[in-house]
């Protein structure tokens, strides 16, 4: 858990660390987990000027806000496609399979054509043969 820093004098109570303490416990991005909160306020600690003014610490509660929104819609954009993704490639698996599928049946049949071709000329060259020995007779 983060320390609590001391207020800045001329500062309200949306202080920049308050903000980041009530978003931590929930109040305000509950929906995110520890690890994007982390990666988020390590990023605005970069990026955003903070000077203890009302309006800067609004904005950055708006911004923080904005970002968590931004990174949630983000994460669920790419579970969706992720989920999107993994429907397609099991779809594409299914289909693969089902060609597989055919295909082997495709192969068996086809065995099964050549077997019978086979037959059919094992039958006919015995048959022919027959017709030769009948015929000698």
């Amino acid at each position: 858990m983060r320390l609590k820093r001391p207020a800045r004098k001329g500062t309200s109570n949306f202080t920049e660390n308050g903000l980041i303490r009530h978003a931590e416990e929930g109040a305000l991005c509950s929906f995110a987990d520890q690890q994007g909160r982390s990666i988020i306020s390590h990023r605005l600690n970069k990026l955003l000027p903070r000077k203890g003014r009302v309006g800067g610490d609004y904005y950055y509660y708006y911004y923080y806000y904005y970002y968590y929104y931004y990174y949630y819609y983000y994460y669920y954009y790419y579970y969706y496609y992720y989920y999107y993704y993994y429907y397609y490639y099991y779809y594409y698996y299914y289909y693969y399979y089902y060609y597989y599928y055919y295909y082997y049946y495709y192969y068996y049949y086809y065995y099964y054509y050549y077997y019978y071709y086979y037959y059919y000329y094992y039958y006919c060259y015995y048959f022919s043969e027959e017709c030769k020995n009948s015929s000698r007779v």
